[in-house]
């Protein structure tokens, strides 16, 4: 079994892609062999084609997650991505009152461009739930993988707040369970895993990456602060937003919490955005490789699973070259915002005397 997906995810929209798949990585090994000529000549495509409608299948998956989904006044942004294909579908088997904003698929993304790990991109949604006064809020990408959440005070969770919520209702019902996280995301939640009673695991960033990670480990969930979630327990294993929606809304339904409730229940810390430094793709590893010299010529401890993560007395800090985008992507964490605040202004004087720009979001 195979798919090939013709997608630019959550990339402008002058960016596009394929996505393929088959058996793991396999697909993508032998599109490489071909196009450096060694695969052997004369091959031609065989096999059947075979059409089938897999919507109802699965909105009725959906359906039966959310079982335990409470009847809250809820607000969705698919931002005229292809989550809005299925999104009326899903809310009429939802309980609770749905507010839907961008519902119409437009690849030109006419609102707002989909990408829910950016706070700008946040705004209508933060807007539609404090105006109307609903619970919480959700968005997703623009192929509809990924899921950004606010909470009825419209503050925002990222990724790995989500995927703490995630694996705390987990792991109540799956003590022990293997979580996996990418290294972007906050100590708090390595943290809370194992006070939960679950085993941590840290993937480089990275959808293949942490897709791998997971099927090795064995791990139940996993997930990424760019808001993709994988399912192994009850789902097939690969990200999906309208999933994780669901799964959100069934995990406080279970609690019997607000969304914000368990925001504020979390140990306090104060994590940045995803922040991003311009940088080409032929400069990429010439600036990591000048900023690690300048961390160890400083003495400091440097992790190097994925990037460069550096620990600080009161907190810690990423710095990585996406896989996607032409910039260096950056992350800090402090037990309080003017501690964090500190840390992110040394991290941003140390890429300066390197000539690298500020950190945007």
């Amino acid at each position: 079994m195979g798919g090939v997906m013709v997608t630019a995810s959550h990339s402008p929209a002058d960016h596009n892609g394929f996505k393929l798949v088959l058996q793991g990585q396999r697909l993508r090994r032998r599109a490489l062999r071909a196009l450096f000529a060694e695969e052997p000549s004369g091959l031609r495509p065989a096999g059947d084609l075979e059409r089938a409608d897999l919507r109802p299948a699965y909105l009725t998956h959906l359906a039966l997650e959310g079982l335990a989904a409470p009847a809250l006044r809820v607000g969705w942004d698919p931002g005229n991505g292809a989550a809005a294909a299925l999104l009326s579908a899903l809310l009429r088997r939802l309980p609770g009152e749905h507010h839907v904003i961008n519902g119409e698929v437009d690849g030109r993304f006419p609102a707002h461009h989909p990408d829910p790990s950016r706070a700008v991109n946040l705004r209508q949604l933060r807007e539609l739930v404090l105006e109307r006064r609903l619970d919480l809020g959700f968005a997703f990408d623009g192929d509809g993988d990924r899921l950004g959440a606010v909470d009825g005070q419209g503050r925002i969770l990222w990724g790995d707040d989500l995927l703490a919520l995630l694996a705390r209702d987990l792991l109540r019902r799956r003590p022990g369970a293997t979580i996996v996280a990418d290294v972007k995301a906050s100590q708090r939640l390595f943290d809370q895993v194992r006070a939960w009673g679950g085993r941590a695991v840290m993937s480089r960033t990275g959808h293949g990456y942490v897709l791998e990670t997971l099927q090795a480990e064995g791990a139940a969930l996993g997930g990424e602060v760019s808001a993709h979630f994988f399912f192994q327990d009850r789902g097939y294993g690969y990200d999906d937003g309208l999933l994780a929606a669901v799964k959100v809304l069934a995990a406080l339904g279970r609690s019997g919490e607000s969304l914000a409730t368990f925001l504020d229940s979390l140990p306090p810390t104060a994590t940045s955005p995803t922040l991003r430094i311009f940088c080409p793709d032929a400069d990429k590893a010439d600036a990591m490789r000048a900023l690690e010299d300048l961390l160890v010529s400083d003495g400091q401890e440097v992790k190097r699973l994925d990037g460069l993560r550096v620990a600080e007395r009161d907190g810690w800090w990423l710095l990585r070259p996406s896989n996607t985008e032409p910039c260096l992507v950056l992350r800090c964490e402090a037990k309080t915002q003017a501690a964090c605040t500190l840390l992110l202004a040394r991290i941003s004087a140390a890429l300066s005397s390197l000539g690298l720009p500020q950190p945007e979001a």
